[in-house]
């Protein structure tokens, strides 16, 4: 195991299977395991340290090389607080900086092998705490890491990038990119979108929340950037700009910046190339509360959207995967068609609240 800064240690779990006296040797009084143990060791029981084991193998995305580390964040950086820097009337880093605090106790953060999943919560706790970057703070624990060496897969990188992006304090389970990460995995391991579907089927988070503008007026005066898209045909508000997955259409001298038409007795022979075409005529969305039904039905894996308010053909979805008419292929394929609503600003609708138009 490593000191890395402080009270903070980080190894495998050798020491705990050993028994190794941690509370003697490094006054290590928590222990935060980042593994699954189908029994806690007893003798961390009897000897008294708090303990938190986060138990990785969570269906919705658990695999070999891909596991969804991040939404345990906000836990794991509060056990560490507690653990050495005890009775604080005040935990929020935005509120209150610690670097001047003695630490008062120590933890020792553990996994299996010690090299990466224990590495990535010591990293999100540097920056939760300390405010570091991701550069930093991956450097300050690598420096430290003499008895192990640290191997962040390219899962733990993603995640770790993922956290910087949420602002590097707080995990929030209703970003769009983490949506989009989760189903971005999904979709890489098992391209036929079943697991995609079963995962949004059990988690309600992955829906985007009420689309419709008067929901929160607070939040359309704060958010003058907020745009809505509305069916032409009924003015049925269908989603928030919060919600859009933006994607760079590729280069035009790139092979996926060309539609290519098969033919032939195999089916495979390229009988004609057609280039994409310069304006994306397609809104890409995170799932969106109105589709869930349709999303949801077991035997689709394909389908259109009809509007909610006049059951006008507004969408479609492919949990396979569809491209756009950019040539970018979008993966899930869930989007509105431009051609089928309007995109305005969300702000002119609060504005225009009690205006009388009678006239």
């Amino acid at each position: 195991m490593d000191k890395i800064l402080g009270g903070i240690y980080v190894g495998s779990v050798v020491p705990i299977m050993t028994h190794v006296p941690l509370k003697v040797e490094y006054h290590v009084s928590h222990i935060l395991s980042c593994m699954k143990f189908d029994k806690i060791p007893e003798y961390l029981v009897k000897k008294g340290y708090t303990l938190k084991n986060i138990d990785l193998n969570d269906d919705s995305l658990y695999f070999d090389d891909v596991v969804d580390l991040i939404k345990y964040v906000n836990e794991a950086n509060e056990f560490i607080d507690h653990a050495i820097f005890p009775n604080e009337e005040n935990y929020n880093p935005l509120e209150v900086n610690f670097k001047g605090i003695k630490q008062k106790s120590a933890i020792f953060i553990h996994s299996y092998k010690g090299s990466n999943r224990a590495c990535f919560y010591v990293i999100c706790y540097l920056m939760y705490r300390f405010g570091f970057n991701l550069k930093q703070a991956t450097y300050a624990v690598d420096r430290k890491m003499i008895n192990n060496k640290m191997e962040l897969s390219s899962n733990v990188l993603e995640q770790l990038e993922l956290f910087e992006a949420m602002g590097g304090r707080f995990f929030d389970s209703n970003n769009s990119e983490y949506k989009q990460w989760k189903l971005t995995k999904c979709n890489e391991i098992d391209p036929s979108g079943q697991l995609s579907r079963q995962m949004i089927a059990r988690d309600n988070n992955m829906f985007e929340a009420d689309e419709d503008a008067s929901a929160n007026e607070k939040v359309v005066i704060e958010d003058k950037d907020m745009q809505v898209l509305r069916c032409k045909k009924c003015r049925q508000n269908l989603a928030k700009s919060s919600s859009f997955i933006n994607h760079e259409p590729p280069a035009k001298t790139s092979k996926e910046s060309h539609f290519f038409k098969r033919g032939g007795i195999s089916g495979n022979r390229i009988v004609g190339v057609e280039k994409s075409q310069d304006i994306c005529t397609h809104y890409f969305v995170e799932p969106l509360n109105w589709m869930k039904e349709k999303l949801l039905k077991e035997e689709l894996l394909e389908g259109k959207f009809l509007c909610p308010g006049c059951e006008a053909k507004v969408g479609a979805f492919n949990w396979k995967g569809s491209r756009c008419s950019c040539g970018k292929w979008m993966n899930p394929g869930i989007h509105l068609q431009a051609a089928k609503v309007d995109k305005v600003d969300l702000v002119k609708k609060e504005l225009a609240i009690g205006v009388d138009r009678r006239d």
